[in-house]
């Protein structure tokens, strides 16, 4: 796992006027963070996080970590220590929770030890001083897919990023910093009538394994369950968005969900650009039609994910970008239940940065020391200018190609080229499945530590890319 040597981060201004949606749909003007709203903290130790109602970034309800303690004994806590209404997720039908839509009521996802409230501060801090401080209460946040607040202009700079390259190779100049990469980018682009760029670069298309007997899951707009490509590849699929179907209409989904684990002969036009061919696929909506979400929906389903025995979880997600609260404890607690089950998140780092005008710190829930976080790279080998970069609150543990990268998208299009560590956190997923049916038996932190050892070393430094490059068996 990750090693931290503190949490402090540089105090970046929020901006106080910009327009973002949110997973309602509904416009809102967001406001500065407040950094005290955002610190996780003991309830008893401090005043909980206030918040007044819901804004672009705080969805108005709390989450909950518990610290230790079995579900009989956090369900108990939840009830007797603030007088909530609780459910718990084994209460529901393929253990699909209900998000708490009534104040004063919860739900507790067990395979997380984490809860959401709706509830008022004053009766939280009850539950504090009920189970003698071993819990953390954060505000609940909207989530996005990651790369969606700042795609405009970090993805051009990405797309310029990789035609640069290829230019400098063919006319002469930066040959010197390009040298090799250049030749296997020209090398790549003369196989993209049967491989994208991205599983040439990673040893995909090389590979004679494909996913088989290894259960990935992949969390996020959804799935166009009427693709070519994709149609009965999902052995589960369920939304956690109320009153909305599985069906992908954004699309960040689908682009995902075809990189991990698209066909190997593709029905679309065009080479093929899946991984783990042969993987059985779950298919999570957690976020809805305009790329936004609750964080109670992907806890929930992370939390479903585990239950169903996912070997890997795959997030192509991050929340607003808090330079006040970077490590949130619910995904600390979800990494490492999932590490001590053999199981292993793997997330986006974010696309925040602006390099080389700025690089900005790993995202959550990528940050979090028990879930693998991804950065991009170009067909140089390089970074991407989006890529957000390790700090001491969060490290960049592997990279993978993130810029230009086909893959499916909802009909009647079919395929799309997109950019971000949405492209590249999937791809490591993929390639994750494939390790594990070359050794079985090779599971959560034994996997995580393959995935490193494996990895192409990079030019650039481990606080841009990590170990270097995912590489596939």
């Amino acid at each position: 796992m990750k090693q931290r040597k503190g949490t402090a981060l540089p105090d970046l201004k929020a901006r106080d006027s910009v327009i973002k949606r949110t997973a309602s749909g509904r416009s809102r003007r967001s406001a500065s963070v407040d950094p005290a709203a955002s610190n996780p903290a003991s309830a008893t130790q401090q005043a909980l996080p206030a918040q007044s109602g819901r804004s672009s970034w705080f969805t108005g309800r709390y989450i909950i970590v518990f610290l230790g303690h079995t579900t009989s004994e956090a369900v108990a806590a939840l009830h007797a220590g603030s007088g909530l209404s609780v459910a718990s997720s084994s209460d529901f039908v393929d253990r699909v929770a209900v998000s708490p839509g009534t104040v004063g009521s919860a739900v507790y996802f067990e395979s997380l030890g984490v809860a959401v409230a709706d509830a008022p501060p004053d009766q939280l801090r009850g539950l504090g001083v009920s189970v003698a401080n071993q819990l953390q209460i954060v505000p609940e946040r909207y989530m996005y897919a990651a790369g969606l607040l700042h795609f405009q202009r970090s993805y051009l700079e990405g797309y310029r990023a990789g035609v640069n390259a290829v230019l400098d190779g063919l006319l002469g100049g930066g040959a010197a910093q390009v040298g090799t990469s250049v030749t296997r980018t020209l090398a790549a682009a003369a196989l993209e009538d049967e491989f994208t760029w991205n599983l040439t670069a990673t040893g995909v298309s090389r590979s004679t394994r494909a996913g088989r007997g290894v259960k990935v899951a992949v969390l996020d707009t959804g799935c166009d369950l009427s693709h070519p490509d994709l149609a009965n590849r999902a052995s589960l699929a369920k939304s956690f968005v109320p009153d909305s179907p599985v069906q992908d209409i954004f699309g960040h989904g689908t682009h995902c969900i075809g990189t991990a684990a698209g066909l190997a002969k593709p029905v679309s036009h065009g080479p093929r650009y899946g991984c783990a061919s042969e993987a059985e696929l779950l298919i999570g909506k957690v976020l809805g039609d305009d790329g936004h979400g609750d964080e109670g929906w992907l806890l929930n389903g992370i939390n479903w994910a585990l239950e169903n025995k996912a070997d890997i979880v795959s997030l192509s997600i991050e929340g607003p970008y808090d330079p006040a609260s970077p490590v949130l404890p619910q995904y600390e607690a979800a990494g490492a239940r999932a590490l001590a089950a053999g199981r292993l998140i793997i997330a986006a780092a974010g696309n925040y940065s602006i390099r080389p005008l700025l690089t900005r710190p790993v995202a959550s829930p990528a940050c979090a020391s028990t879930i693998m976080s991804v950065g991009a790279l170009g067909p140089d080998n390089r970074v991407a200018s989006f890529s957000c970069a390790g700090s001491p609150a969060g490290a960049v543990d592997l990279a993978a190609p993130g810029v230009s990268i086909e893959s499916s998208f909802p009909t009647p299009r079919t395929r799309k080229v997109d950019s971000g560590t949405s492209m590249a956190a999937p791809l490591v997923a993929g390639i994750a499945a494939l390790h594990m049916e070359a050794e079985p038996g090779l599971r959560g932190k034994p996997l995580w530590n393959k995935l490193l050892m494996t990895a192409t070393k990079l030019d650039d430094a481990e606080v841009d890319v990590g170990a270097g490059c995912v590489a596939a068996p």
